[in-house]
């Protein structure tokens, strides 16, 4: 049992998101990104840019912060569900 609970935490491919399938995780990571299994909180690297995208400051927010301030109009700290719909327009538009 041990083992097949060991296989499913290291798994990459989940049987009901197919989209896990279709983009696997790349085997030549270790080669091009340092510690590619580390969460970074204040960057984005990739294979391609593994020091992040030159240039780009990041203010001392998280890599998720600056996307979710967007939809919070009124900056508050909370996005409704309002301010999502308001957001989505604004980038459908």
């Amino acid at each position: 049992m041990a083992s097949n609970m060991e296989n499913e935490a290291m798994a990459t491919e989940a049987p009901f998101a197919p989209v896990t399938y279709e983009r696997r995780v790349r085997h030549d990571l270790e080669d091009k990104l340092p510690k590619p299994y580390m969460p970074r909180a204040l960057a984005a690297p990739d294979a391609e840019h593994p020091n992040e995208t030159p240039g780009h400051s990041h203010n001392q927010l998280s890599v998720l912060q600056p996307h979710a301030s967007f939809f919070d109009q009124d900056h508050n700290g909370i996005v409704y569900p309002w301010e999502t719909y308001t957001g989505e327009s604004v980038i459908v538009c």
